[in-house]
């Protein structure tokens, strides 16, 4: 399956509301592709695809309610926008609502083709990945306008003076007309409000992006403890683009990239382990990167880690977000390296012995006996002898004493991360 660079660069961001002047703005956008699925027919075909996203926005007690909504650049209602909201740039006050159904005054019929409406409130987002704070419909403004906040978590992290960074989890949304792959250009429209019910205080309309493209892919090279990574960025686009990459370590929790694994702007707390740009990027001249070395390549504890590779366009108006793609790391899928393992026979007691050539996030062992035809059972845990469960070349021990019955007694070795 493509990789897609989802680009929803519009998506929320909001400054301090006044009711007569005030900036949707937001930075730091990343997009991680998760799943993408095709349906309908060869006529009439549809794109159901889930992501997650990351976004820095400012943010004080003046900017509650927040919504977004998404067209296909071609149904972008272009007139209407632009006769209503203007410009969006400068002193912005209050506005009509945009609905699809009119049923009273202060609203604007906008959003039949819109294929994605999401909202929420500012102030309620807990620190935690959670559904508080999610608006469940837009039924305060228009009941019939489908909503994409079912089955997403949202969380908060301040990172400054009225300064946020939000994160979504398993946003999903059909576009229609669409066939999984494709280039894809869109229109979206944010607008945020102070209270339920309220007109747009502040909003930006008209802002133009395209999904699923550059495109990345890759792998990470193995080699003892050395590694290196290749990846490969491509595009659709015949005008050449130029941009930045940088590329992270996975960090716990695997799989998700999360403040754990990367920098932003406004809280550089993790630096990539690897950086650089590029330009001429075009359909015709991908933009290959082999054999490429990176911090921690070679370091025991996260030379087995996979790694997220994060491409952003800066070709001025072509796209304000960054895609992330996971390249996994297939090259040491045990945690411990055995160099032997022995039960010998002693008077008294059975002494267990073993050593270790390699040792990588190793909290300890648990020691396991099963007597004759019996179930293994725990009978010890021997702690790990390298500093914070990462070295190389350990011997260890543990006598057991149980008096044993005659026949035959097995032991096993359970590593524990």
């Amino acid at each position: 399956m493509k990789k897609f660079l989802l680009v929803l660069s519009i998506i929320f961001s909001f400054a301090a509301l006044q009711k007569t002047s005030a900036q949707c703005t937001v930075s730091d956008i990343v997009v991680t592709p998760k799943t993408f699925t095709p349906g309908g027919t060869v006529l009439n075909p549809f794109c159901t695809i889930t992501v997650d996203v990351a976004f820095t926005a400012s943010t004080n007690n003046g900017n509650k309610r927040v919504y977004f909504h998404i067209w296909k650049t071609s149904d972008y209602p272009n007139t209407a926008m632009v006769n209503e909201y203007g410009t969006c740039t400068g002193n912005q006050g209050v506005a009509d609502a945009p609905v699809r159904n009119v049923t009273a005054s202060g609203q604007i019929d906008v959003l039949d083709n819109a294929f994605l409406n999401y909202g929420f409130n500012i102030n309620n987002i807990l620190t935690t990945f959670s559904t508080t704070g999610l608006f469940a419909d837009y039924s305060t403004y228009d009941a019939t306008v489908p909503f994409n906040t079912s089955g997403t978590l949202i969380r908060k992290q301040n990172i400054g003076t009225d300064l946020d960074r939000v994160f979504i989890q398993n946003l999903t949304f059909v576009v229609p007309n669409y066939s999984c792959g494709d280039p894809l250009n869109v229109t979206g429209f944010l607008w945020a409000t102070n209270s339920s019910g309220s007109k747009p205080q502040c909003w930006s309309c008209g802002i133009k992006l395209l999904f699923n493209d550059p495109q990345i892919s890759g792998l990470v090279n193995c080699g003892a403890l050395q590694r290196t990574i290749n990846f490969n960025i491509t595009t659709s686009s015949t005008t050449a683009l130029a941009g930045d990459y940088k590329v992270y370590l996975d960090n716990a929790p695997l799989g998700s990239f999360g403040p754990e694994d990367y920098e932003t702007d406004a809280d550089p707390t993790v630096d990539p382990v690897a950086s650089g740009s590029f330009t001429g990027l075009t359909n015709l001249v991908p933009k290959n990167y082999l054999n490429q070395t990176y911090i921690g390549n070679n370091v025991a504890g996260e030379a087995n880690k996979s790694l997220w590779v994060e491409v952003k366009i800066t070709t001025p108006g072509i796209q304000a977000n960054a895609i992330v793609q996971l390249i996994g790391n297939n090259c040491s899928p045990l945690p411990v390296k055995l160099k032997n393992f022995n039960a010998s026979k002693k008077v008294g007691k059975v002494a267990v012995t073993w050593e270790t050539e390699e040792e990588i996030n190793s909290d300890g062992f648990e020691i396991q006996r099963r007597v004759g035809n019996g179930k293994y059972e725990t009978i010890a845990f021997v702690d790990s002898k390298a500093p914070n469960g990462n070295g190389s070349n350990y011997a260890y021990s543990y006598d057991d004493a149980e008096n044993l019955p005659n026949g035959v007694t097995y032991y096993r070795l359970r590593q524990i991360d």
